[in-house]
């Protein structure tokens, strides 16, 4: 009996034991997750804002949706107001807190988080950066800021740019954008995400230190501030930081990812500076220097008639000591995707009017007309409602029919005429020769479906190298749908009308002097046609062969394609600003954006 409840004994202690050791261990094991070093430094980082005298700050903007700010406890009316938009790294507090020292001695501070990044949040399903800046807004306008500027950083920048869209100038007074990917194009996207050789949402949204180190190690150029770093200390970071609202942070990052290119980006009524690292692996520094093409231009909605609206770039301040100079897009796309390349170095010595033409970017008509007749009409007019009398023309492709017509209609108003890579005045003969070589409805390639056809598209279009090589399918079909979904069966009415005219009949001889440039290996409209179209014109006309070069000039030799566009020996102005045309430069363009690289 005694032996029996001495068994009893030590199996109940026995037992107990047990069940406090596995107790301890669980405990352990939790309390070893638990971020205990990045807690101490978010506090200590809290802390520090509050000695800059900034506050934290929820705002309810509905049932769904909250917004958290720090924001400056006490507002100085003599101070101007700055917002601050951080990036994918971290929330406002860890991006911001070199800055928010000496920039709260300066302005009145309003620093959010991102809807899903630090204390921001909403059950709403929209990912997309026009959703985030309103939400910016929204809660600035329920803190009582009615007006102020912006500074941001990274994926920041595409929410600056749309706060800045949809505020007037009288809100938004000036915008700061930093190391942006905003304005680039699915080709750019795609180009970097190979040289990476990394899935994007593997390195903005870490799961593993591996991918964090990574990540700093392209964000980086001088040094590796993680060397040193032992992986627990990464984890606690990646545990802490992104696996709160993950699922919603990948969904950001598939909306930049799948998003169509911003063809339809509008350019910013306000100041603009845009700062790059000179060795920017991320955004390349070409990105800042295309997005400020696209800020020195404005946009204008000219109504020609209650059937027809035109939609022009122009430059921002027009000067009466620079010539005017138009510029006529093709079917690759509308008047600014097409330009991208020349409008920097144009715009510093020429006063620009690009139109898109009609059923291209915003340029509509219900009348049923499609003949290039018309099209040129509309140019002309619409440039006359812009006060426009004498200007020259350069175009290209498509838009080289448009310039010819526009040159025989209105003879006194344009002065001179390039035509870069155009089928004006090939004979039926030719026109039927060249579509057996090419062995395709030309109708699916200038209007593809698929990447197939914009595969092939680009192939005959380029000479040196396809762009499109590594692309995938998925963004190709993004590009697709962003540049031809809309008027697609007036797009195919222009191509059937081209197909259909018999231009080379009664073809008149330009009175205007006239470029003709061609790249030596065009396989659209081989080189011939442009030795025949020189024969045409007669005196007056000059040929250019660019080297190395296919149909798409302005994309393979954008420099040599503007540089000799209107470069003439008579034309110094010309000269010199072709000569220029697609040189970046770290001078403002046209008062509207600025350039600066930080070394």
């Amino acid at each position: 009996m005694d032996s029996s409840k001495l068994l009893n004994s030590f199996t109940f202690y026995a037992s107990t034991t047990l069940s406090m050791f596995r107790y301890l261990i669980s405990f352990s094991l939790k309390f070893t997750q638990i971020p205990i070093f990045f807690t101490l430094i978010d506090t200590l980082i809290s802390t520090y804002y509050r000695f800059c005298d900034l506050s934290p700050f929820t705002v309810d903007l509905d049932d769904q949706t909250t917004v958290h700010f720090w924001i400056s406890n006490h507002r100085r009316h003599h101070k101007p107001n700055l917002v601050i938009i951080h990036g994918y790294g971290g929330d406002a507090r860890w991006q911001f807190y070199h800055q928010v020292g000496p920039l709260s001695d300066k302005f009145n501070l309003f620093v959010p988080d991102l809807v899903f990044f630090g204390k921001s949040y909403s059950g709403r399903s929209d990912r997309t950066d026009v959703f985030q800046a309103s939400c910016v807004v929204q809660g600035l306008k329920r803190l009582g800021v009615d007006r102020f500027s912006v500074y941001s950083i990274s994926y920041g920048g595409y929410v600056a740019y749309r706060v800045a869209q949809m505020c007037p100038a009288g809100v938004v007074e000036k915008v700061v954008i930093v190391s942006s990917g905003v304005g680039s194009t699915c080709d750019q996207r795609d180009e970097q995400i190979r040289r990476v050789g990394r899935d994007p949402r593997d390195l903005l949204v870490p799961r593993h230190p591996r991918d964090l180190r990574m990540l700093v190690r392209l964000t980086t150029y001088k040094d590796d501030p993680l060397r040193w770093l032992p992986d627990f200390v990464l984890r606690e970071f990646i545990y802490a930081m992104y696996n709160t609202h993950r699922k919603e942070k990948l969904e950001l990052v598939e909306h930049l990812l799948a998003k169509a290119p911003d063809s339809d980006l509008p350019t910013l009524n306000q100041e603009t500076l845009l700062i790059w690292g000179d060795k920017d692996n991320v955004f390349p520094v070409n990105l800042a220097y295309q997005l400020q093409r696209v800020c020195c231009l404005s946009p204008y909605t000219i109504n020609l008639d209650p059937e027809t609206t035109m939609h022009f770039w122009t430059t921002k301040d027009r000067s009466p000591s620079k010539p005017n100079l138009v510029m006529i897009h093709g079917y690759g796309g509308d008047a600014r995707s097409q330009f991208l390349y020349q409008v920097g170095g144009l715009s510093r010595k020429f006063n620009l009017y690009m139109p898109d033409l009609l059923f291209f970017g915003k340029s509509y008509s219900h009348n049923p007309d499609r003949t290039d007749v018309f099209q040129a009409r509309c140019v002309v007019e619409g440039l006359k409602k812009l006060g426009v009398d004498m200007f020259s023309v350069y175009s290209i492709s498509y838009g080289g029919f448009v310039a010819y017509r526009m040159a025989e209609m209105y003879p006194e108003e344009v002065e001179r005429v390039v035509i870069v890579s155009a089928g004006v005045g090939c004979t039926e003969e030719q026109k039927s020769q060249q579509l057996r070589k090419i062995g395709r409805d030309p109708k699916r390639l200038l209007l593809p479906e698929n990447p197939a056809d914009l595969r092939v598209l680009l192939s005959l279009s380029m000479c040196r190298s396809n762009p499109l090589k590594w692309v995938p399918d998925f963004f190709l079909q993004c590009l697709i749908d962003g540049l031809s979904g809309n008027n697609k069966k007036q797009k195919l009415e222009l191509v059937e009308h081209l197909l259909a005219n018999k231009t080379d009949r009664d073809l008149p001889v330009l009175s205007q002097e006239t470029l003709l440039i061609w790249g030596d290996h065009d396989n659209v409209f081989p080189i011939e046609f442009a030795h025949q179209l020189q024969r045409h014109l007669g005196a007056k006309s000059r040929l250019e062969i660019i080297k190395d070069t296919g149909h798409a000039a302005n994309v393979e030799s954008p420099e040599a394609a503007a540089a000799a566009g209107i470069a003439d020996a008579t034309d110094k102005a010309a000269t010199t600003a072709m000569s220029d045309a697609g040189t970046p430069s770290a001078s403002p363009s046209g008062g509207g954006a600025g350039v600066e690289l930080s070394k």
